[in-house]
């Protein structure tokens, strides 16, 4: 069980968890110093990466980045838009790190020098699902090693996986709110 306690407050914490537009929420992952880095909890869509199957020019210039950040106001109330930092080249909004996910990286998988997100030690919180109830796996920001068209995901059973850049499956961005 878990228990829920709704507050006003200025400064998010790991687990704090807030309502998005269109029943969407999303949860505290990790606090830095650039601010609070969230997670939305379920997929916001189902969609390649980039339609032609490559990976070369990795996440920053994929048509899946450029997705989200065209449609940051469908998700994230105007108030919210406003209060987001950036994730350096990538802009306001991403997807996770594959070992923000999973902790430790396949060694098929690009190095990406992050952690563990707390929460993600639970791997039932990896999981998510559409909005339609239907589970998925995910897309993660790393490349696949030796690899011209795969990124890498989360499975429906919350391990790594990797597939081609054209396969259409669940993205669940996360976005900075600077606090």
């Amino acid at each position: 069980m878990r228990r829920a306690t709704e507050t006003e407050t200025d400064k998010l914490q790991v687990g704090d968890t807030i309502e998005l537009l269109h029943g969407f929420t999303a949860t505290c992952q990790e606090v830095t110093e650039q601010g609070a880095i969230m997670l939305i909890d379920q997929y916001v869509a189902e969609r390649c990466i980039n339609e032609d199957n490559t990976n070369e020019e990795g996440f920053e210039q994929s048509d899946l980045c450029g997705f989200l950040l065209d449609n940051l106001d469908k998700w994230l109330p105007n108030d919210l838009l406003k209060q987001l930092g950036e994730f350096g080249s990538v802009g306001p909004i991403r997807l996770p790190y594959l070992s923000e996910m999973v902790g430790r990286l396949p060694e098929w998988a690009e190095e990406d020098g992050k952690k563990l997100w707390p929460l993600m030690a639970d791997k039932r919180n990896r999981i998510a699902f559409h909005q339609d109830g239907r589970w998925d796996w995910c897309w993660c920001m790393n490349n696949v090693k030796k690899s011209a068209t795969s990124f890498c995901g989360v499975d429906t059973g919350g391990g790594a996986i990797a597939a081609g850049a054209s396969v259409p499956i669940g993205v669940r961005p996360a976005f900075l709110i600077i606090q």
